[in-house]
Parts: structure tokens; sequence; C-alpha cells
């Protein structure tokens, strides 16, 4: 309504929330007790695994972390977790075609970390990781064969990257500018959702 107001269009105003959405937008909230360190961050960690093994069978899953270093970081987590519980086999089916694309996209894969993952059904993209790297990454969660993709925001502002679950790991940044953590924009959330 305002930018109608601004553009003095009087007929002819649409106005598209998410009603018109092709699949519903649900959004959820979890608080976490730790405020801060490891307690914290593996606190998030254990709520994000959570939410993402009732997912996973169903959709893929897109999280979102806050630095380059934390991709890498959570996917290990998740994987070690995942074989800690023996359930491995819910992110990448073993003996299957999916297993042969994995195996094909580890040996195309440049970065040392990437390699190790892609092969367990997860992949991370960030700024870091060079553009052949980072569209592998995107290719292989687009075509279904990677079932979690842990990712920086940059991702969200540069690829449309559809995912059935979104998961923000966490809603404050740390500001450089500013030395001091700050809460994510309400633009930021919703543009990763």
């Amino acid at each position: 309504e305002d930018v109608a107001l601004f553009l003095r269009v009087k007929d002819g105003l649409f106005v598209f929330d998410e009603k018109y959405r092709p699949c519903p937008l649900t959004k959820v909230f979890i608080g976490v007790r730790n405020k801060m360190g490891l307690a914290a961050k593996r606190e998030m960690n254990d709520i994000c695994f959570d939410k993402l093994v009732t997912r996973v069978e169903t959709a893929q899953v897109l999280v979102f972390v806050h630095s380059r270093r934390e991709t890498a970081e959570t996917v290990r987590y998740f994987i070690e977790k995942a074989g800690d519980l023996g359930i491995s086999a819910k992110f990448a089916q073993p003996n299957t075609k999916t297993a042969e694309i994995l195996a094909d996209a580890v040996e195309r894969a440049h970065n040392s970390e990437l390699k190790e993952v892609i092969s367990s059904g997860f992949a991370f993209h960030n700024a870091g990781l060079d553009a052949d790297d980072r569209k592998l990454a995107e290719s292989l969660f687009a075509q279904g064969y990677v079932k979690v993709l842990v990712s920086t925001a940059t991702l969200a502002w540069g690829v449309n990257l559809p995912a059935h679950t979104v998961i923000i790991k966490g809603t404050r940044v740390y500001n450089p500018e500013h030395l001091r953590w700050e809460n994510l924009s309400h633009l930021d959330v919703l543009q990763m959702f």
C-alpha cells in the first residue's frame, strides 16, 4: 500500500500475502536457554539436528549459519551425530544411484572439507569456496542428491535455491564494525525463509 501511494496508483492495487504461496510458510521460533559459548552452540546444534531429522525423510533441509567456518563445523557435527545414533542412512542411501553421483561429486570437489562430507548426503556453501565448489553444492542440493545444505546467508541473497524446510541457526551475528553481537535484521530472516 505504501508503494502504491508513492506511485500514485489508485486502481489496480493487488496485495499478495503469504496465502498466495504455493507452499504455505510456517515460522517456528525455538528459544535457547544457554546465552553464549560452547553450551549455547551445542544446544543450537542439537535442536537443529533434531528438527532436520524429522524433516529429511520427506523434504530437503537448508540450514543457515553465520560464518564460513561454522558451515563446515555444523555439517561435521550433523554427520557425527547421525553416526552416533546409527541413522546415517537417512541422509545418504548406500548402494544407490544417489551414492554413485555423490561419489563422483567427491572427485570433482576441490575443497578438502567439502570432499569429506558430500558422500554422507550433506554439503556446505560459503563465499570461501571457489566458484566450482559453490556451484557443485548448489547443483547437488537442487537436484535432490544432497539432503542437507548448510550455508551462510550469502546463499539466500545470491541464489534462488528453494528448500521445503529452512532452519536459521541463531539470530545473533557478530558485527566487526561495531565490535559487538547484533540481532539479524527482519529482512535477512525473511530472505532466508
